[in-house]
C-alpha cells in the first residue's frame, strides 16, 4: 500500500479531515521517516489533495514541537482549512484548560 493510502486511511479510521502531523506519524506506526512523509506531505499538497496550516506554539513549554495540520480538501478548500482550524481550536482550549506553567 502506497504512503498517500495509508494517510488517507488514517483520516477514515479516525473519522476526521484534520490531524496534527504527529497524529498521522502515530497512525502509521512510526514506520515512515519524518522527511519521507514531509515529501509526502508536500507532494499531496502541492496537488490540492490536503491543505497544511502552521500554528504559533500557545506557551513556550511547546516550542520547537510540529504543530502543524493537516487536512484533507473535500468539497472545497476553504472547508479544509476550517476543519483545521477547529481541530486546532479544539486542542487549544483542552490544552489551555489543563496546561500550568511554572
Amino acid at each position: 500500500m502506497t504512503l498517500d493510502r495509508r494517510l488517507f486511511d488514517a483520516f477514515r479510521s479516525r473519522r476526521t479531515d484534520a490531524l496534527f502531523v504527529n497524529e498521522l506519524r502515530a497512525a502509521l506506526n512510526g514506520n515512515v521517516s519524518p522527511d519521507v512523509l514531509d515529501g509526502t506531505l508536500r507532494e499531496l499538497a502541492s496537488a490540492g489533495a490536503i491543505c497544511i496550516v502552521d500554528h504559533t506554539p500557545p506557551d513556550h513549554h511547546l516550542e520547537g514541537h510540529d504543530l502543524r495540520i493537516v487536512a484533507v480538501v473535500g468539497s472545497t478548500y476553504a472547508a479544509s482549512l476550517e476543519s483545521a482550524e477547529e481541530h486546532w481550536r479544539r486542542w487549544l482550549a483542552q490544552f489551555l484548560a489543563s496546561h500550568r506553567c511554572s
